[in-house]
């Protein structure tokens, strides 16, 4: 589970081994492949084998071996080769034996290992579509003046006839994939349209995929009474097999008119059992699955809610109960705090986050309560994330993610991330490290910077933003009179020297080292951008790898309720976030 960086700024608030010699390294081609449509009675892609190839971009030898989450699905490792890709190639050939599956979608996941490797394991995804995507019905819910829709895809482009004004469908961009094309589907209720039921048909026609050759029976209820919209729509969970509880709250907001009651909701678990259950509080419903008492499998349940909304709302749960084993990191998942971009460079010193499972065996998560920060966090289990075999100060953990300072003394160059979780070490996987990297941090909502109008105070975003994000002081910042405090991490050393895991003193300050500049942008080519210079630039007193950067904004700055901004910081450009400037 990601959490919201608001979250991470609560606990920041709180105030190296080498890697051996010939040791090797996985890369893989591809870890997704499809969605391959396939018509009923055929086999993947016509029987003919899918080639991955995998890599070693390490030194010594990697010993490769494929295993399959569904039995419909393997896959072969060759002998070792040269290729153009990397130094040393295996091609991995994929089967899929689909003859016998009906129509749906299914995944499989193939798991590549390698003992000793970094990066392994890895996954392959490969994603089939049994006869067509095209759904048969659909019913939409919509108030006058409103609209709704929902995507599709089919094998190849087609061509779509509506029978109603209101409905239509357009194509979605090219697809993710050679062989599949997106389309959405649209209803749209007039502002003067009576209460009722309204149908319609869609016929698509044209494709070389025969079973995308067929007709959508669309019905569009137009209501004045309220409309519930749970988030999410479907639930999926999953936990180790007799370890702990997990919950996960849905909101149910009101698309429609009107006032919205929820009244109750019932959880329902498909095999029976107790596994399942749900409460209701206002609108909010919290839906737990317990895994005490089941082994390992796929276990289907729904949760129906009750309200006075004129649809009815039940909301599929999909629970993946898996044995329970070492921690795992994704492939690319140590990333920043501020983009969270897999594969991006990282700087020494910055607040990071590890992506994967199975980190910590506990239903809530684990903050550290004061500072310096703590390498272990966790009771009854406990976690802890090793950089190049050193343990890393921690600031909070869960089942899926942690959050860590990497070192302000690691080394440029790649670095390894593990978990360990309960003494039993998780996979080794890299990262590449800078002495800096700025990066501004971003709120959740139109790419809005975590920026302080420092002179009169609250958050230099729009209105409208501060609305969405529910900030209660809100000033767009003026021009050639306010200065900001921007928040960033990345931006590299400072002098003092401030040990990892410690809160950053305030006397005195440190200052980073490395020469920074504040430039204000716009999309507009007839609006120069602005530099400035900042008043400071250094680590946040009190806060541990947070960097603050106070800075006036130019009197000739572009104004609007979007106005770029980023950081040139020892030569390396940050993210743009917006502000808003009056």
């Amino acid at each position: 589970m990601r959490f919201d960086r608001i979250i991470l700024c609560a606990a920041l608030a709180l105030g190296a081994a080498g890697l051996a010699s010939a040791t090797p390294q996985l890369r893989l081609q591809s870890t997704a492949l499809g969605p391959y449509m396939i018509a009923a009675g055929a086999n993947l892609n016509n029987g003919q084998a899918i080639v991955v190839e995998a890599g070693n971009i390490g030194s010594g030898a990697m010993s490769l071996s494929v295993t399959s989450s569904v039995t419909w699905l393997t896959a072969t490792v060759g002998a070792a080769s040269s290729c153009s890709a990397y130094p040393t190639c295996y091609a991995i050939s994929i089967t899929g034996a689909t003859t016998t599956l009906t129509a749906g979608a299914y995944t499989g996941v193939l798991t590549v290992t390698s003992p000793g490797t970094i990066d392994a394991p890895q996954t392959i995804t490969v994603t089939v579509q049994v006869g067509t995507a095209v759904p048969s019905k659909l019913s939409f819910y919509v108030a006058p003046g409103g609209s709704a829709s929902t995507q599709f895809t089919t094998a190849t482009a087609v061509q779509a006839t509506s029978s109603a004004s209101w409905l239509s469908v357009g194509m979605e961009g090219s697809g993710t994939f050679k062989f599949n094309v997106p389309y959405e589907l649209k209803v749209s209720a007039a502002s003067n349209m009576a209460a009722n039921a309204y149908t319609g048909t869609v016929t698509l026609s044209g494709s070389s995929f025969a079973p995308d050759n067929t007709t959508v029976n669309v019905t569009m209820n137009v209501t004045t009474s309220p409309i519930a919209a749970p988030s999410p729509a479907v639930l999926n969970f999953e936990v180790p097999a007799n370890t702990f509880k997990q919950t996960i709250p849905v909101v149910v907001s009101n698309s429609g008119q009107g006032t919205l009651t929820v009244s109750g909701a019932t959880a329902t678990a498909a095999n029976s059992g107790t596994w399942l259950t749900a409460t209701q509080n206002g609108n909010t419903v919290s839906v737990t699955v317990d895994s005490a008492n089941l082994t390992a499998g796929t276990y289907t349940g729904t949760v129906d809610i009750a309200s006075n909304a004129a649809n009815t709302v039940s909301i599929p749960v999909n629970f993946n109960v898996i044995a329970p084993g070492t921690a795992w990191a994704n492939v690319g998942g140590a990333v920043n705090n501020a983009t969270f971009i897999p594969g991006e460079t990282v700087a020494a010193g910055d607040i990071m986050a590890v992506f994967g499972s199975q980190f910590l065996y506990s239903q809530d998560p684990v903050f550290a309560a004061n500072v310096p920060l703590p390498t272990t966090l966790g009771t009854s289990s406990t976690t802890q994330v090793l950089v190049n075999g050193v343990a890393a100060p921690l600031y909070f953990a869960s089942y899926g993610q942690i959050d860590f300072q990497m070192p302000e003394n690691v080394p440029p160059g790649m670095a390894t991330v593990q978990v360990v979780r309960d003494g039993k070490p998780g996979n080794l996987i890299s990262v590449q490290v800078a002495a800096n990297r700025p990066r501004i941090l971003p709120f959740s909502y139109g790419n809005y910077g975590i920026i302080q109008n420092a002179t009169e105070k609250g958050f230099a975003v729009s209105q409208a933003a501060g609305k969405a994000l529910g900030l209660p002081v809100v000033n767009p910042a003026k021009a050639g009179v306010d200065f900001l405090t921007i928040y960033a991490i990345g931006l590299g050393p400072t002098s003092p020297i401030v040990a990892s895991g410690t809160a950053a003193p305030s006397t005195p300050l440190a200052n980073v080292v490395l020469p920074t500049v504040v430039t204000f942008t716009t999309t507009n080519p007839f609006n120069p951008s602005v530099n400035a210079t900042p008043s400071f630039v250094g680590l946040a007193p009190g806060f541990v790898g947070l960097y603050q950067v106070n800075v006036q904004v130019p009197a000739n700055s572009p104004t609007g309720d979007s106005v770029g901004i980023f950081l040139v910081n020892g030569g390396q450009i940050s993210n743009t976030v917006n502000i808003a400037v009056n």
